[in-house]
């Protein structure tokens, strides 16, 4: 009787099955408290990127304008070393929506806007605070 070499035999190999990857539960609870965390740590920034709007819509100045601008970048560089996997793996709530990029790339056009309104002196209250929501709006998208 001849012995194949070529074949592993059982005991070079004694815990195959220990070898597969995490049961699906295990890994999806992790997977869920990651993307919990990664909430909790831009919560705070989006707290801060509100509170600077609403200084700016109150107060028209190029202080609050640049205060209100580094918020956001703050805010969008936490987003991205931290939570643009966290947009493209959640659900989101309203429905489907634009790629993480897109959204990027809307808030600067918006940021931008309001940085031309602000240094034209042609906007009224109601047109900043209309931005600034948008701009709101559009980060919570990037966070929820």
């Amino acid at each position: 009787m001849r012995i194949d070499a070529t074949r592993p035999l059982a005991s070079e190999h004694p815990n195959a099955a220990a070898a597969k990857p995490a049961s699906g539960a295990f890994a999806q609870a992790m997977k869920q408290s990651r993307i919990e965390l990664r909430r909790d740590a831009l919560a705070p920034l989006f707290t801060h990127v509100e509170i600077q709007g609403r200084r700016l819509a109150e107060h028209r100045t190029l202080e609050n304008l640049v205060a209100y601008k580094q918020a956001i970048k703050q805010f969008l560089s936490e987003s991205l070393r931290h939570g643009i996997q966290l947009a493209d793996q959640a659900p989101s709530g309203f429905g489907n929506s634009a790629p993480p990029q897109q959204i990027i790339k809307v808030i600067d056009e918006k940021v931008i806007a309001l940085q031309d309104q602000l240094l034209d002196n042609e906007v009224e209250y109601i047109g900043i605070l209309d931005t600034v929501g948008e701009i709101k709006g559009l980060l919570l998208n990037l966070y929820m």
